[in-house]
């Protein structure tokens, strides 16, 4: 599976009717990550696509501090992730 067809997937199933994406941009940096900038419908998204997925119990907590960016969809258990 490329790229494309992993965001498309982890977004697909992180936000059930989501619609069309627009376009995908990958984000240089990601030290246990790939980070992309996704735009659906006119909003900008980033999609954390993560490559080696295991349980993350407390990320929850970490991205609800004042200091992280929107949380709009987090999949516990693999540890991809969709923020504002």
């Amino acid at each position: 599976m490329n790229e494309t067809e992993k965001v498309n997937q982890i977004v697909s199933s992180l936000i059930p009717n989501v619609g069309q994406i627009d376009e995908i941009e990958y984000l240089p940096g990601g030290y246990n990550n790939d980070n992309f900038r996704v735009t659906i419908k006119d909003e900008i998204f980033v999609v954390r696509v993560v490559r080696d997925p295991r349980p993350r119990p407390f990320e929850k907590t970490y991205v609800s501090l004042s200091i992280a960016p929107e949380l709009i969809a987090l999949d516990t258990f693999n540890g991809h992730m969709i923020t504002r």
